[in-house]
């Protein structure tokens, strides 16, 4: 089977994972960055199968208004002939709407247009499948595959607090990741201030999207002085550092579909806080994580302080090994069951 993976995301090695996984079980994957009706008639005279896209608002993003709605036309444009083709088409669903809710009208037509275009569409977990119950035919699940190996992983904790500085006597948290409204960071900033312990840490990891939310967080973080902030995108060499160093990842997010951030913590064997929301209490389960009740800055703060109660070896050991259970060649061979069904034109 010959399956292109189409996705315009450059730091997130998650489709590239899962090309590696698609071709470990013996399928000819390739990844492209975006797609045309010529690229695709070039496509098609290799034999092209299937072709699985991954997140369609950065597909059709551009500067102006006029030139995202064209660029997002000519995609679903492309779409239908490949269905014409007897291609097959599958969608995975990582995110339900554009986090910053740009172009909402625009966001809402493409998603549904695609949505009954395609052949199949790939949700991460029961609840994201939930969501896309008007289309439940067309639904198969596949879990989000872990990050092991993916990134550097050679440093020890003591080694990680020694290069950031840090004493290895009092807690550190860990927020990391796209430092975006939509990830809760202020109620984090106003959970982590109430704790009275003088040696917590809170180090807030990450590119920030908007110089004006930058500056707003920097203005927050500014009133403790416990609260690191490395507002840039971190080398793939110092995740480690940053996850060994922590005692938690904290995801305060506000609304979620998936997050890769939460498998890569896991990955690194660092437990999760998280709230009560989408995939995070299946993620957190078993002793890999602490969940807390969604914008609740009170709870949140509970949660810090229950978190610091794991047993660090047995929480480490819990998280690795359900992110061994993730192994992208298992997940892989779920994606290609479910485009054998798709293009036999079976329900998923």
């Amino acid at each position: 089977m010959r399956v292109l993976l189409v996705s315009n995301v450059q730091l997130n090695p998650y489709v590239r994972l899962l090309a590696d996984g698609l071709r470990a079980q013996g399928a000819d994957a390739a990844l492209v960055s975006g797609l045309s009706p010529l690229g695709l008639l070039a496509q098609r005279r290799r034999g092209l199968d299937v072709i699985h896209l991954h997140w369609l608002e950065l597909l059709y993003a551009a500067p102006r208004p006029w030139l995202s709605a064209w660029r997002l036309f000519i995609l679903l444009l492309t779409l239908a002939l490949a269905r014409l083709w007897g291609v097959t088409v599958v969608y995975t669903v990582h995110n339900l709407a554009h986090h910053e809710r740009r172009a909402p009208r625009l966001n809402a037509w493409g998603n549904r247009t695609l949505f009954r275009l395609v052949s199949a569409l790939h949700a991460h977990d029961a609840v994201s499948a939930q969501a896309l119950a008007p289309w439940a035919a067309k639904v198969y699940s596949a879990p989000h595959g872990s990050y092991l190996g993916a990134y550097p992983d050679t440093v020890t904790r003591p080694q990680a607090r020694e290069r950031l500085g840090l004493s290895d006597a009092g807690p550190v948290y860990l927020f990391l990741g796209g430092v975006r409204p939509y990830k809760g960071l202020e109620l984090l900033l106003d959970a982590f201030r109430t704790l009275d312990d003088p040696q917590a840490r809170l180090l807030v990891a990450g590119h920030a999207h908007q110089p004006a939310y930058a500056a707003a967080i920097a203005d927050l973080a500014g009133r403790d002085p416990r609260v690191r902030l490395l507002l840039r995108h971190v080398p793939d060499d110092e995740l480690q550092v940053l996850f060994h160093a922590s005692d938690a990842c904290i995801l305060p997010y506000r609304a979620v579909t998936t997050s890769g951030a939460a498998l890569l913590a896991l990955s690194f064997g660092c437990p999760i806080v998280a709230p009560r929301l989408g995939p995070f209490p299946e993620l957190a389960a078993d002793g890999r994580g602490i969940l807390f009740q969604p914008e609740n800055a009170a709870d949140l703060a509970q949660a810090l302080r229950t978190v610091r109660q794991l047993d660090q070896a047995t929480a480490q050991a819990a998280c690795l090994t359900y992110a061994q259970t993730l192994a992208w060649p298992v997940v892989a061979q779920m994606h290609l069951a479910a485009y054998q069904k798709a293009r036999r034109g079976a329900p998923c």
